[in-house]
């Protein structure tokens, strides 16, 4: 309930991230591996993404028109300066990533995996060849990667490792 804010009273403004003791993932995010998994888990990233990406569709010149500015300039009379476009909010959004580390999330994401156990081998695995437990740890990773203002776990240490239990431990007091 309280994670659904069904209970608490919890503000909307605040970000609340659960992770179960068993993990069920989509159709969609049993095909990701789990470095992918974690990166889609910054929302901020993933929207400026999506963000940027429409913008630069938005300011891509239509061929058409670009010919036929073109060939009314080259047959105008007038001899002018072509205005520069107003600054646009791509260089904002640009300036945001840069600001996130986003150009650094996939290297965060296995550091992070890495300290929860995962090998090579396992970090190159979709999410559906992972035992149940590996998946647990790769929604434990994805939750921290997004930094909620509040994260709820229940019994993360189930399938940790003493190691991994000592880390989890000192960056949840340290985050």
């Amino acid at each position: 309930g309280l994670a659904s804010r069904q209970v608490g009273g919890i503000p909307d403004g605040l970000t609340v991230h659960y992770v179960s003791q068993e993990v069920h993932l989509s159709e969609e995010a049993m095909g990701l591996t789990a470095v992918a998994l974690v990166i889609d888990a910054d929302v901020e990233r993933r929207l400026l993404m999506a963000e940027a990406a429409a913008l630069q569709a938005s300011e891509k010149p239509d061929v058409g028109r670009l010919q036929a500015r073109n060939h009314t300039r080259r047959n105008s009379a007038q001899v002018g300066a072509i205005s520069n476009p107003p600054p646009t909010t791509v260089q904002a959004v640009h300036e945001r990533l840069d600001e996130i580390g986003a150009d650094s999330v996939e290297l965060r994401a296995t550091k992070l995996l890495q300290n929860l156990g995962f090998s090579p081998e396992l970090l190159a695995r979709p999410c559906s060849a992972l035992s149940g437990g590996w998946r647990v740890r790769a929604a434990l990773a994805a939750a921290m990667f997004a930094r909620p203002d509040l994260l709820l776990l229940d019994e993360p240490t189930n399938h940790l490792s003493i190691g991994a239990v000592l880390w989890l431990a000192h960056e949840l007091r340290t985050s």
